[in-house]
């Protein structure tokens, strides 16, 4: 992560993207954003542990996380696609 303070611009590397040669920029500081974040319930851990069957019968532990999240679009306008070009 590294910000530039004379544009105030924030650089994030996502690993998902395949993208080699090209690069998405969003617009983050006005009050439309480009995309939408909901949560409708937080982060609950899950835990089948010491004293279960589970642990009891195959030695075992499970963990897991409950939530409720989703992702959309929003003024999309705020978002662009940027392609290098070698010249």
């Amino acid at each position: 992560l590294k910000v530039m303070n004379e544009l105030n611009i924030t650089i994030a590397q996502n690993p998902r993207l395949p993208w080699s040669d090209k690069f998405a920029i969003f617009r983050t500081d006005s009050a439309i954003k480009p995309f939408i974040r909901q949560e409708e319930e937080g982060v609950k851990m899950k835990a089948i542990a010491e004293g279960s069957e589970l642990e009891f019968r195959h030695d075992k532990h499970e963990y897991g996380v409950d939530t409720w999240r989703n992702v959309g679009y929003g003024f999309w306008q705020h978002a662009c696609q940027v392609k290098l070009i070698k010249s």
